[in-house]
């Protein structure tokens, strides 16, 4: 059960807020060590209507749910002028510095990690949808918020942005957009929200994942790597070449291998899949990780 802290305890944790280690919209993250030799990262949320909103859902979500694939909240802090959320420390940061900033780093990503860390994500999603006592809607999944630890498994944060929705319901109305852009589906401008969303930012962050590519690719100039993943995407699932689009650094393992070859298209036509535009074409979360596992079989996507 997360606990409450009181600022100065956090403030003596973090030395005086003097580590940060990230920052969003909502405010700073900050690296601490508790009494106890813990490590923590503070996250400093804004005093503003946002800072409050996204304070109160995250306690009450993330406060509520145990999954090893999910962050776990230790505690919180809610004395004005700033509201704070102590959560346990990942040791290796956010995908994204692992899959597109760093060539150094990315390199030490090989297949099978990679692979893990996709069907981790998908449990901890399926677990969100399909497993709580209420169906909780993540609403900004993109490598900045999927967290690794020290063995690379997977940690998906940040549910500022998330929904609790009863289970049974099938989708709820927002009232303004939210998100990050090339990870939210079309249906978002309808503000029609469902777990198919989730489903969608996945897709994304699964092929990604496999491609070393950036969602929206800012590079125009290279042929190899167009604007948007699900267009080239469709591209090479017609001309059978699906494997190619396989991060380059690790075509090696895969053409070696047969058995990752059909991992590398399995993975790739999930992806695709999940990106489908008509949010009923695209599977649920449970059903993904089946096929990840390979106790489902993966038609070609339409």
């Amino acid at each position: 059960v997360p606990r409450v802290f009181t600022y100065p305890e956090l403030h003596e944790a973090t030395k005086g807020f003097s580590k940060k280690i990230g920052s969003g919209g909502f405010g700073s993250v900050y690296e601490g060590v508790l009494p106890d030799g813990s490590r923590v990262a503070v996250k400093r949320l804004e005093n503003s209507n946002q800072g409050r909103r996204q304070f109160k859902v995250e306690v009450k979500v993330i406060g509520s749910i145990h999954h090893k694939n999910l962050v776990r909240l230790k505690g919180f802090c809610s004395q004005r002028p700033c509201y704070f959320l102590v959560y346990e420390y990942i040791a290796n940061g956010s995908l994204d510095r692992w899959i597109f900033k760093a060539k150094a780093a990315a390199a030490a990503l090989d297949w099978d990690t990679r692979f893990r860390v996709v069907e981790d994500i998908a449990r901890g999603l399926a677990y969100l949808h399909e497993e709580c006592s209420t169906k909780v809607l993540h609403l900004d999944i993109k490598p900045q918020n999927i967290l690794l630890d020290e063995s690379f498994g997977v940690k998906i944060a940040d549910f500022g942005l998330s929904r609790m929705v009863e289970q049974g319901e099938m989708s709820t109305v927002m009232t303004m957009i939210r998100g990050t852009p090339g990870y939210m589906a079309p249906e978002w401008l309808q503000l029609r929200v469902s777990d198919k969303l989730d489903v969608y930012s996945f897709g994304i962050v699964a092929l990604e994942v496999a491609t070393g590519l950036q969602a929206l690719h800012t590079c125009v100039s290279c042929e190899t790597s167009p604007r948007f993943l699900a267009a080239w995407g469709y591209m090479k699932l017609r001309a059978g070449e699906m494997v190619e689009m396989v991060d380059a650094k690790l075509r090696k393992e895969i053409y070696e291998s047969t058995s990752r070859r059909s991992q590398a298209e399995r993975l790739l036509k999930i992806g695709m899949w999940c990106i489908q535009p008509d949010p009923r074409q695209r599977p649920r979360m449970v059903e993904v990780v089946k096929m990840l596992e390979g106790a489902t079989p993966v038609m070609d996507p339409p």
